[in-house]
């Protein structure tokens, strides 16, 4: 409801994450096998895009983001959700575009129609699991899921 925060990073966290550096390779290949996994299963379907990378860059690949080619679909964002939940699978809506938080809409006045690019990437974004933690069959588990509400809301 209010603009900026301010986060001082507590000592154990700090010792935590310095652990973490030391195998911050290790970790990142774990993710990136299921970001490979992810783009190979998902490289070619219409019904959603992927994220891609620039040529010549490396992401941390924190998440993995596709976006619903909602016009293929017969539900929406948010019920899609509901299905990969009713599915066992955990997944998130992240970065909600900054002029349709409470905040910035009622100081300026902004609607999501204000930036109808924005507002129409968030109605379609969804992250899927992704971690160093989440295995192929996790991935593939996931795959499954989509392909199978895929299935059911075909328009």
């Amino acid at each position: 409801p209010e603009p900026g925060f301010k986060y001082n990073m507590t000592d154990a966290a700090a010792a935590m994450g310095i652990v973490q550096l030391q195998r911050l390779c290790e970790l990142f290949d774990r993710r990136m096998k299921l970001v490979d996994f992810y783009d190979q299963a998902f490289a070619k379907v219409e019904y959603l895009k992927r994220p891609v990378t620039k040529p010549g860059y490396l992401s941390s690949r924190h998440l993995y983001p596709i976006q619903l080619n909602l016009e293929m679909l017969s539900i929406t964002r948010d019920e899609f959700v509901v299905q990969l939940q009713e599915r066992n699978i955990g997944c998130s809506v992240h970065y909600q575009p900054v002029h349709m938080h409470s905040y910035y809409a009622k100081k300026y006045g902004w609607t999501p129609a204000s930036f109808p690019n924005a507002a129409n990437a968030f109605e379609r974004l969804i992250s899927l699991p992704l971690s160093s933690r989440h295995t192929l069959k996790d991935g593939e588990d996931v795959v499954a899921a989509i392909e199978e509400i895929v299935k059911k809301f075909k328009k």
